[in-house]
């Protein structure tokens, strides 16, 4: 069982045009028969510190592509330096959001 959202940012561009960037999210639930496998596991604190860390990496990496095209692009950047401008945003986005949901996820945890 999934459940998808889908998240559409519009970025204003120096043509006047509307550039959109569609994020889908994908969030798994696992059955319930693998719960109660799962279960003395569950609530550990270092799963739930790398959940956060993988999600936050997963959403800020999406984040990263969407504004780094975007960032390319409206600043001209020539050739094969766009690839190379958009993975530097990708890997930076995601590993500021990774960090920061994994440093939430380690406060809440003590909770």
């Amino acid at each position: 069982h999934a459940l998808t959202w889908q998240l559409v940012v519009t970025f204003p561009n120096p043509l006047h045009t509307e550039s959109r960037c569609h994020l889908l999210a994908v969030a798994a639930f696992y059955h319930p028969s693998t719960r109660q496998d799962m279960a003395p596991f569950q609530n550990s604190c270092a799963n739930r510190v790398s959940a956060g860390v993988a999600m936050g990496g997963a959403v800020g990496g999406a984040i990263g592509v969407c504004y780094g095209t975007y960032e390319a692009f409206a600043h001209k950047i020539p050739g094969i330096l766009k690839v190379r401008h958009i993975g530097q945003t990708t890997v930076s986005s995601a590993a500021v959001f990774g960090l920061f949901l994994g440093a939430g996820s380690l406060i809440h945890c003590g909770k």
